[in-house]
C-alpha cells in the first residue's frame, strides 16, 4: 500500500513537473516584439516618422497626443516657437512642421488626489504668427488648448504670446473657439 502511494504521488510530481515545462516552452517569447504586438506597430510608425526630432526625442505624435489626457489644468498657456519654449513650463505640446501635435514635456506628477494645476504651460509653434497657421494646424493647436484648460470659458489674458506675432484680437478669436 505505502508502495502504490509513493508511486502514485511519484507520477503526479512528475505530470506537474512536465506541465510546467510544457506551458513555459510555449509561452516563451522568442522576441520582445511579440510580448506586445502594438509595440512593432508602434516603433515602425516612430521610425518612419517624417519628423526625426519628433522620434529622437521620444515624443508622442499624431493622433496619439489628440487621445491623451494630460490631467492637469495650466493657469497660463504660452505661445511659442520650437526654439523659444521656457524651461519652466510643462506641460508642453508641440506642433510639429509635418501638422502632429506631439508631447515635447509631460505635466509634473500629481501630489494629492484630483486633478492638479500648473502654473505655466507651453504649445510650440513651428510658424512666427499666429496669421500663419492652417486650418488644420489651427484645429490641433484648439485641442491642445483644449487640454490644457478643460474648464470653460477661457479669458483671453491666460494666452501668452513668446516670440510669435499675434494681435490681441487674434487671441481673443483663437480661445474664443474653445468651448
Amino acid at each position: 500500500m505505502v508502495i502504490r502511494l509513493a508511486w502514485a504521488l511519484l507520477a503526479a510530481v512528475a505530470v506537474i513537473v512536465g506541465l510546467e515545462w510544457w506551458l513555459r516552452a510555449s509561452d516563451e517569447p522568442s522576441s520582445p516584439a511579440s510580448w506586445n504586438p502594438g509595440l512593432s506597430a508602434a516603433r515602425a510608425s516612430l521610425s518612419t516618422s517624417k519628423d526625426s526630432r519628433s522620434a529622437a526625442a521620444g515624443l508622442v505624435p499624431g493622433s496619439a497626443a489628440r487621445d491623451l489626457e494630460l490631467f492637469v489644468a495650466v493657469d497660463r498657456v504660452m505661445l511659442c516657437r520650437h526654439d523659444n519654449v521656457p524651461a519652466t513650463a510643462a506641460p508642453v505640446l508641440a506642433l510639429l512642421g509635418d501638422g502632429q501635435l506631439a508631447v515635447w514635456r509631460s505635466p509634473p506628477l500629481p501630489m494629492v488626489p484630483g486633478r492638479p494645476r500648473a502654473a505655466l504651460g507651453a504649445l510650440a509653434l513651428p510658424v512666427s504668427s499666429l496669421g500663419q497657421l492652417t486650418a488644420s494646424q489651427r484645429a490641433l493647436v484648439l485641442d491642445g488648448l483644449g487640454q490644457m484648460w478643460p474648464d470653460r470659458p477661457v479669458e483671453p489674458a491666460r494666452l501668452v504670446l513668446r516670440g510669435v506675432a499675434g494681435s490681441r484680437a487674434e487671441v481673443a478669436r483663437l480661445v474664443g473657439w474653445l468651448r
